[in-house]
């Protein structure tokens, strides 16, 4: 574990006190006598941002079983609750298992929920949700920026990290474990081509990002769909409005293949079934998370999924049993071979050597 920055070594820094930094940080300052002008409290403030200090404010209000401290697991809540809350839970029951306290927080602002973590007294936590730092993306290299001083004095586990080869140099104490999307999708559509068909509907949105910067793409064969409602609407109906495009497009050209999460997918295999279209001869369907649910649909879902259970438990053995785990491990996507999709087994075969 790296040792995390203190308040002395902020106090020598800054040429103050030990006990000025406590103050000016923690805002008593502008209380009583201190007598401490806001241009020193504004210069402690600033150099322990840039250090990824944070105020110890509610680690109190935890319980520590002895001298170990609570355990994090952060939660996106922009795309990950689904394919998480299986892989969420069975981290807590480990957790339990084990008599280790946890923190579970919700968030659409990974910073500030680290921020939030580290004020409790947590050193170690796990994350669910897909989650990238690329190179060619300026809001990952401002978030690189602000979470490699954050993460001094921590350890995460990012269990749905998207690997690709624009990637950037995960911060220290940061452990990725995950898939690459884009060589899926890429792979994926090569398939699909050797066999013939084109065409693309798809509403996920990086690896689309980035086989576009390859010229991967003919034309206008491929297109992202952007739902409305800032993405507020449910899963349900974003598939039944990704179906209503597809319906829309393929009187201008033909559209073979949508890729969309598995509870989007759900709503186009019910949106297009009741529109008489038929699945998977009409149009096919890939999904992405492997849920369990998938095989219920209406036409059973062929998914691809990152193995989240077998992470947790890397990661929670390392955290628990001090053991070693590799900081990046990028594994090939699960995958459930199912009706709503069809391959030649040759090129399936091709198709699954070529993600290992």
């Amino acid at each position: 574990m790296v040792k995390g920055i203190t308040l002395k070594d902020i106090a020598e820094k800054v040429g103050v006190s030990r006990t000025l930094v406590s103050v000016c940080l923690s805002g008593r300052y502008k209380q009583g006598n201190y007598r401490i002008s806001e241009k020193t409290a504004e210069k402690v403030r600033v150099y322990a941002e840039s250090v990824g200090y944070v105020v110890n404010s509610s680690a109190q209000k935890l319980r520590l079983s002895g001298d170990k401290a609570p355990v994090g697991v952060l939660l996106s809540q922009d795309c990950a609750e689904a394919r998480s809350m299986n892989a969420v839970n069975y981290a807590l029951d480990i957790l339990a298992r084990n008599n280790r306290e946890s923190l579970l927080i919700g968030h659409r602002d990974l910073l500030k929920a680290v921020r939030q973590l580290k004020g409790a007294g947590v050193r170690d936590f796990l994350h669910f949700g897909s989650f990238t730092l690329d190179k060619d993306d300026p809001l990952d290299r401002r978030m690189h920026k602000a979470l490699s001083p954050l993460m001094k004095g921590m350890r995460g586990f990012a269990l749905d990290y998207n690997f690709s080869d624009s990637a950037l140099e995960t911060p220290e104490g940061l452990f990725c474990f995950g898939i690459d999307r884009t060589k899926l999708l890429r792979e994926l559509l090569k398939s699909y081509r050797q066999t013939g068909k084109d065409g693309f509907l798809c509403n996920d949105c990086y690896p689309v990002k980035k086989l576009q910067q390859e010229n991967f793409f003919f034309d206008d064969r491929c297109i992202y769909y952007q739902h409305e409602a800032g993405g507020q609407a449910g899963a349900f109906e974003v598939g039944r409005g990704m179906a209503q495009r597809y319906l829309e497009l393929r009187k201008q050209h033909p559209v073979s293949l949508i890729f969309a999460n598995d509870m989007v997918a759900g709503g186009i295999i019910t949106e297009l079934t009741q529109n008489n279209v038929r699945v998977p001869e009409d149009v096919e369907i890939v999904g992405f998370d492997n849920l369990d649910v998938g095989k219920c649909f209406k036409v059973p879902l062929t998914s691809f999924g990152v193995p989240l259970m077998e992470y947790v438990e890397l990661a929670l053995d390392c955290i628990i049993n001090k053991r070693s785990v590799p900081r990046c491990i990028v594994s090939a996507p699960q995958i459930s071979w199912r009706s709503s999709a069809w391959l030649p087994d040759e090129e399936k075969k091709r198709f699954e050597s070529s993600l290992q």
